[in-house]
C-alpha cells in the first residue's frame, strides 16, 4: 500500500506589502522582508573573524552587494529618533497570530565600525498594528496600486483606518538574529493588515561621509494562520488594547 504524502506546508501569513514611509532605492522596497533570504540565513551565524576570513579569501558573505537586495532599507536620516513603519497585507481579513519577529539587517558587504562590528540597522523599538489600514498609505517606491488594492478603494474608499489591536512595543537587540513579540496567548486579528512602527534608529552607515543613521530589516515573521469562514466590516473610530 502507498504510504500518505505529508501535507505541503501552509502558505505563510503575510502576502504583499502595501505600504512603506520611506524607502532608500526602487530595490530596496517591503515585498523583500516577506521571505527570509538566503545569503542572510547563511551568514546569520558568522563572527567577524569568520566574515573577515572569507572576504581575504575572496569569498562573497552575501550578494546584496552585487545589486540584488534581500532587505528593505529606510532613506538616510540625520536623527538616531525618527521612525518608520512598513504597511503588509495579510492572507485573510480574519488572522490568529501566536508570534511576531523583526529580524533587522546586517551589512557584511559594508566596513567595519570603530568597534570592530559589521553594521546592523536595527531600529530601538517595534510594535505591531493590527487592523485595516486605508487612508493616506504610501505605496511601495516605484509600484503601481495592486488589485487588492483597487478593489478596496472602490468598495471601502481610503476614508479610515480602523486598528483592532496593538502589540506591546519591546526594545529591539542591536543583532541580526532578531527580536520576536511573544503574546501569552494566540491572537485573532481582524482587517487584513500588520502596520510594523520602529522607533528609533541605532546604526550610522559605515564608510559613508554623511554618516547618516538607517533602518533595514532583512525579514519580518508572523506566526499563526488564517481563521477561514469568517469575514469583518471596517467599523467607526479606531483603537484597540494590546497583548
Amino acid at each position: 500500500s502507498s504510504q500518505a504524502q505529508p501535507r505541503p506546508p501552509p502558505p505563510p501569513l503575510l502576502y504583499e506589502a502595501e505600504g512603506v514611509s520611506t524607502q532608500d532605492r526602487a530595490s530596496e522596497g517591503p515585498h523583500n522582508i516577506i521571505t527570509q533570504s538566503r545569503c542572510a540565513s547563511q551568514s546569520l551565524e558568522f563572527t567577524v573573524e569568520m566574515a573577515r576570513r572569507h572576504q581575504q579569501e575572496g569569498v562573497a558573505l552575501c550578494r546584496c552587494w552585487e545589486g540584488r537586495p534581500c532587505y528593505w532599507s529606510s532613506s538616510a536620516n540625520d536623527s538616531d529618533q525618527s521612525s518608520e513603519w512598513i504597511l503588509l497585507r495579510l492572507r485573510s481579513p480574519v488572522c490568529l497570530v501566536t508570534q511576531a519577529c523583526l529580524h533587522p539587517y546586517r551589512a557584511w558587504w559594508q566596513p567595519a565600525d570603530t568597534d570592530g562590528k559589521y553594521p546592523v540597522y536595527a531600529p530601538k523599538e517595534y510594535q505591531c498594528e493590527f487592523g485595516y489600514f486605508g487612508h493616506d498609505v504610501q505605496r511601495p517606491f516605484g509600484s503601481e496600486e495592486t488589485p487588492s488594492m483597487a478593489k478596496k478603494r472602490a468598495r471601502e474608499g481610503w476614508g479610515r483606518s480602523d486598528v483592532h489591536v496593538r502589540t506591546s512595543r519591546v526594545g529591539v537587540a542591536h543583532s541580526a538574529s532578531g527580536t520576536p513579540i511573544r503574546l501569552e496567548k494566540p491572537l485573532l486579528v481582524l482587517g487584513g493588515h500588520v502596520m510594523i512602527r520602529m522607533y528609533g534608529k541605532q546604526q550610522r552607515q559605515t564608510g559613508q561621509i554623511a554618516n547618516e543613521y538607517y533602518t533595514c530589516v532583512q525579514h519580518f515573521e508572523l506566526s499563526g494562520g488564517p481563521v477561514r469562514g469568517l469575514t469583518c466590516t471596517v467599523g467607526g473610530g479606531g483603537g484597540g488594547g494590546g497583548g
